[in-house]
């Protein structure tokens, strides 16, 4: 049995739906709608793994919420989350290929997914998906470093999960965090601003998915954020573009 097979149908054995994400990325796209077609079912799930290298996407919400402990770019987020930790139920964890952490809870109440909502901590809630254990970014793997059960969260993660703490702690402003219902024109006016500069297309292209990445909560899928560039590329390169 390949480890993605195997990583997600741990998942699903702990009632957590699963889907399939391209090979070496986290956020290419399989399934036509992620959301919809995430699932627990074995039979699904052999299908999607049993013959390929796919990576696992782990959708959260429903009762999982996860930290993500970033450290990229210069931010290293454990050292913002480190002196909650002594407060925090022990649980499990995955170390990710950035040297980073993912941080499974279970929850008792709706947590929406935050970007940056301290320096190098994002949160992965209602609408959001991590990747799971086993998928491979670059040659290196997400590994589960804690193996051990899922805590419940306690009040000290809740009060890190609201925010509480961030007046001691450098934050994203809340606009920064692109929610559904704006992520579409958000991403088309960026990518109008880069073809009226006249940047390649390919630039655009990896620009967008990028952000798409970093700032959507819930991210949108892959193919939705190529028919963006694909609109804006419609633009002659260089001259003023209408927004929609």
């Amino acid at each position: 049995m390949n480890p993605q097979l195997n990583s997600a149908l741990n998942y699903a054995k702990d009632n957590f739906k699963v889907f399939p994400l391209k090979v070496n990325s986290k956020s290419g796209q399989v399934c036509k709608s992620w959301k919809e077609e995430a699932t627990t079912d074995i039979n699904q799930i052999y299908q999607w793994f049993s013959s390929t290298d796919y990576n696992v996407g782990v959708r959260t919400g429903d009762g999982l919420v996860v930290i993500d402990v970033d450290n990229k770019n210069g931010v290293n987020g454990y050292k913002t989350i480190e002196n909650f930790l002594k407060d925090f139920p022990r649980t499990r964890i995955i170390h990710t290929p950035n040297n980073g952490w993912h941080l499974y809870f279970h929850v008792d109440r709706p947590i929406a997914c935050r970007v940056g909502i301290y320096e190098g901590i994002d949160i992965r809630g209602e609408g959001g998906y991590v990747v799971g254990a086993e998928s491979v970014i670059d040659g290196t793997k997400y590994l589960v470093t804690r193996d051990q059960p899922i805590s419940q969260a306690n009040e000290a993660v809740y009060q890190f999960l609201e925010g509480r703490y961030k007046a001691t702690t450098k934050t994203f402003h809340k606009d920064e965090v692109i929610q559904e219902g704006r992520r579409n024109d958000y991403l088309f006016r960026i990518g109008c601003f880069m073809q009226h500069k006249g940047l390649n297309d390919e630039s655009i292209r990896v620009c967008l998915h990028k952000e798409n990445e970093m700032k959507c909560c819930p991210n949108l899928s892959m193919n939705e954020v190529n028919q963006i560039v694909d609109s804006v590329l419609r633009y002659e390169k260089g001259k003023q573009l209408m927004s929609r």
